[in-house]
């Protein structure tokens, strides 16, 4: 999904949609440390983006991941 949500926002922008992004380590069931990690420097580029999942799913903001580096 990193990989789609790259090329809807570009295509969005293209269409003259300025304010478009997507959720920051997908939304639907959970994912892990190191995808959520390259998704959110991806994101950091997007005009709009945000760190939202579904209820229920496992909390996936940056501080409850490993903090060794």
């Amino acid at each position: 999904m990193l990989e789609y949500s790259i090329i809807g926002t570009m295509n969005m922008n293209i269409f003259g949609v300025p304010l478009t992004g997507s959720d920051i380590c997908g939304f639907m069931g959970n994912t892990n440390e190191d995808l959520c990690e390259k998704w959110t420097i991806v994101g950091a580029f997007y005009p709009f983006s945000r760190n939202h999942n579904a209820l229920g799913a496992t909390p996936q903001e940056p501080y409850v991941w490993s903090t060794t580096v």
